[in-house]
């Protein structure tokens, strides 16, 4: 049932730079349906991501055969097969797909999407100087591009992340902060930057990632976390204080990223044996997740709000903050709050 839902209206035509899209939206519609079972979900998005890999690879051998073509044609067809590859998770191929869309089509303007998604792509596997390197060449090539150089700048930071490089991955996120000509707080990258800048202090002190960030202190990174619950967590007025009731009318509208705050919040808390703070903390965990949707058919949570692109490269995968696995955080949190005597 799940497939007669799935398939109709999906043709394979290698000249179709369109096909992953219609895959992509006809697999979110069927797994927003409740009478078809996760298992089903699941095995469908198995085929459809070797649909799209195979596909990737017949987009590559066909432009790499055809070279009457004109140049602009084959080169949507490299840009086909990489995002091909990208929405297949099959990264390392789409960075050479990207790459080879950036040499040969030097003045389209998707040039910057494929430096970014080619340093992102690096990024997912692990490999972090690649990945510093195309986005640097974005920053470079693209230094007023509205969307993809922005992203390009917190993907170093991320990368500098995953590296244990803590110090230097807070110095960008603070640039990011402070670039009030480029950013505001409205802007998607300075959220995310003003999350990470108190997530990497969070998790250093829980030693999750490398060593404290150079003259951080707790209490610095504790405000980071509190102004971003204050600035994107409707209700939310600042730290959660203890004796007083959460009340969210609304928590379906808060940042995705506000639950993990609040989690870390209360991890901290609870490392320093402030009970009553992270009690109230984990209240918070509890009352976010209320408003939280399940994980959608890609492990992530889909949320409306956010443009397209960006649920995409961050609300469908784990790596910025494991969002797939929020009601574990719950259960962590209610674990936790029951500990906190």
């Amino acid at each position: 049932r799940f497939a007669d839902r799935f398939a109709p209206g999906i043709a394979f035509r290698e000249d179709e730079a369109r096909t992953y899209e219609a895959l992509a939206a006809r697999a979110r519609a069927a797994a927003a349906e409740p009478d078809i079972p996760s298992e089903a979900v699941r095995d469908g998005l198995a085929r459809a991501r070797e649909f799209l890999r195979l596909a990737g690879d017949r987009w590559s051998r066909v432009a790499r055969a055809d070279h009457a073509r004109p140049a602009a044609e084959n080169a949507d067809r490299v840009w086909a097969a990489a995002r091909a590859f990208f929405s297949a998770r099959a990264y390392v191929e789409a960075a050479g797909r990207f790459i080879e869309f950036t040499s040969q089509a030097p003045d389209d303007p998707r040039r910057s999407e494929a430096f970014f998604r080619a340093g992102l792509s690096y990024r997912r596997t692990g490999r972090f100087p690649e990945a510093m390197t195309y986005h640097q060449h974005n920053l470079d090539e693209y230094p007023e591009s509205p969307v993809w150089t922005p992203f390009s700048r917190l993907e170093q930071a991320l990368c500098l992340i995953d590296r244990r490089r803590t110090t230097d991955a807070l110095r960008v996120l603070d640039g990011i902060l402070r670039d009030d000509a480029r950013f505001t707080p409205e802007s998607e990258v300075w959220q995310l930057a003003l999350f990470n800048a108190g997530r990497v202090g969070a998790e250093a002190r829980l030693a999750v990632v490398g060593p404290s960030p150079a003259g951080v202190t707790d209490e610095a990174t504790r405000a980071r976390l509190v102004e971003f619950l204050r600035r994107y967590a409707p209700g939310v007025s600042g730290a959660p204080d203890p004796g007083v009731p959460i009340v969210l009318p609304h928590p379906e509208t808060a940042h995705p990223y506000a639950l993990p705050a609040a989690w870390l919040l209360g991890a901290m808390d609870q490392a320093d044996g402030r009970y009553a703070r992270a009690r109230a903390a984990y209240d918070l965990v509890i009352a976010l997740g209320a408003g939280v949707p399940p994980p959608d058919e890609s492990g992530g949570v889909a949320l409306a709000g956010w443009p397209e692109h960006l649920r995409d490269i961050y609300l469908s995968r784990d790596e910025v903050v494991v969002l797939a696995h929020w009601p574990d955080r719950l259960r962590q949190a209610c674990f936790a709050r029951g500990d906190c005597r």
